[in-house]
């Protein structure tokens, strides 16, 4: 497992930001590996030279009456490597926690950073970002999506367009990547 790959932090208003260290999981088989990672808000599989989703990025914003809801899904990579096999990595899913919904005043503030160690990282977080800044252009919530190449940092900014309360809700799964020799 590499660990300290990037931090990405949500931060309420002027409030400390609660912090979580990405990292990746590795395993080889033979000449390839085997990669199970979080990246631009999803979890991906490669293995010999293919990546795929195992979930997609997940951040959901809901504009109800006038109060916006911010959902957003952030894994724990956990991981445990014994001899190596050539059946491939094994991915299971279970829910870990939570994080009760924050209520924030109104016309209060969400953003969401993410600051990566390389800077093909930062770029598909800010790939990421932009997306979803561009599925919820018309939604009632003000986005913006912005960057700075040279320290790896990508951010977007979430708050309601008019009155009502944002509302923050984080579910974190456990994706527990186990790897046996048989």
């Amino acid at each position: 497992m590499e660990e300290g790959v990037g931090t990405l932090s949500i931060a309420i208003d002027d409030n400390p930001p609660n912090t979580t260290q990405i990292s990746r999981l590795y395993a080889t088989f033979g000449t390839t590996n085997t990669r199970i990672g979080y990246e631009g808000g999803g979890v991906y599989r490669n293995d010999y030279g293919r990546a795929a989703w195992v979930t997609p990025p997940s951040l959901i914003i809901d504009n109800s009456s006038g109060d916006i809801y911010v959902n957003m899904v952030i894994p724990k990579m956990q991981g445990s490597f014994a001899v190596g096999s050539s059946e491939g990595i094994p991915v299971d899913t279970g829910l870990i926690s939570v994080i009760t919904p924050v209520d924030i005043s109104t016309n209060q503030m969400i953003v969401i950073t993410y600051t990566a160690d390389e800077q093909w990282d930062a770029n598909l977080w800010n790939t990421f970002f932009s997306e979803t800044e561009l599925k919820y252009l018309n939604a009632g919530v003000d986005i913006v999506n912005d960057f700075d190449l040279s320290a790896n940092t990508t951010w977007l900014e979430i708050s309601p367009s008019a009155g009502g309360d944002i509302y923050l809700n984080v579910i974190t799964p456990a994706y527990i990547v186990d790897v046996r020799g048989s």
